[in-house]
């Protein structure tokens, strides 16, 4: 496969069945299965391949069962739980070898873009201070505007600040990392990479320490033929830092970093937006909410190239340290 398309392509099988064209590949060749973003990622494609036009995922709730295969591709079985005229929902079972290895369950929406709410409600005024002035007689001006603000309810919203280290970053203080196998390219901040300037952290606990970074799908020129394959991406660049970078969260040094265990439980995305492009690049921000009984769990959210925040991600992973901390005692 050449393409990213490619690599998520599917068949239909069955009414309610579809079989990946490609197996998914591993991140590294050591780990347990396929990569946790990829399987995200086709199980988005095989919901959108089963919803009416015009819908797209606001939210996606998956657990990771066993590891799944790179040898043979994951047939799909959907399951239809509710067909809304707003809303609709499915649940998508990944499977192999004849055992569940991927659950996921999604929903879907009709209306979830900012702008086009913005657009819809000035539209609405527009039409009314018309009809007004039509019913008067009289010429439209400015004030009329005012006294029809209270007639309809402006979109409300609120979002999480971007990044101060990806505000402050100029291209001299990235790092890139590209990972051509996934698509995936990335670049870090000097203080992602490095603890030299960041020694404010020791005062602040570990829960709050926030890291961000920036991801992207190809190398910029790459091109996207399709809005599915926009939420695609979103779950492919979603999985692919925070839970291997855990030891950053900790303060613990590149050169005194000792190899740990860790896998994904479960990944879940919120998407509050349709207003982003995964070939441009992406502002990603996470932190380490809790970690007890072995297990993390983080949370993090996404930016498209304006600085909105357009998606938000929660994820827990089971980790044994295996003397991680050992090197900051």
């Amino acid at each position: 496969m050449s393409t990213f398309k490619e690599a998520f392509e599917l068949e239909k099988v069955g009414p309610s069945t579809f079989k990946g064209i490609y197996p998914l590949k591993k991140p590294i060749p050591e780990a347990r299965g396929a990569y946790g973003g990829n399987i995200a990622g086709q199980a988005v494609l095989v919901g959108m391949r089963t919803v009416p036009d015009g819908f797209s995922p606001n939210s996606f709730h998956s657990l990771f069962v066993k590891g799944v295969l790179d040898q043979i591709p994951m047939v799909w079985e959907v399951e239809e739980n509710s067909n809304g005229r707003n809303f609709c929902s499915r649940t998508i079972r990944g499977i192999q070898d004849g055992k569940v290895r991927y659950i996921v369950e999604i929903s879907f929406t009709k209306n979830n873009s900012l702008k086009q709410a913005e657009i819809n409600h000035q539209n609405y005024l527009n039409k009314k201070v018309q009809q007004a002035a039509e019913r008067s007689g009289k010429e439209v001006d400015d004030e009329d505007d005012d006294e029809l603000d209270d007639l309809v309810q402006k979109p409300f919203y609120f979002l999480t600040p971007y990044p101060e280290w990806l505000k402050e970053a100029t291209e001299d203080d990235l790092i890139r990392k590209e990972d051509t196998p996934l698509f995936l390219d990335h670049k870090f901040p000097r203080q992602f990479v490095s603890l030299k300037g960041t020694e404010y952290e020791e005062e602040i606990a570990p829960s709050e320490r926030r890291m961000s970074y920036f991801g992207r799908i190809g190398d910029g020129t790459t091109k996207l033929e399709s809005a599915d394959l926009q939420y695609v991406a979103v779950a492919v660049i979603s999985d692919a830092v925070f839970l291997a970078e855990l030891a950053r969260v900790f303060r613990v040094r590149k050169e005194n970093l000792k190899p740990y265990f860790s896998v994904s439980l479960d990944h879940h995305m919120y998407f509050h937006d349709t207003d982003f492009d995964c070939t441009d690049w992406i502002g990603f921000a996470f932190r380490a909410v809790r970690f007890v009984n072995n297990r993390v769990l983080l949370e993090a959210e996404m930016y498209n190239s304006d600085g909105q925040h357009f998606a938000t991600i929660f994820q827990e992973g089971l980790v044994h340290l295996n003397g991680l901390l050992d090197s900051k005692l």
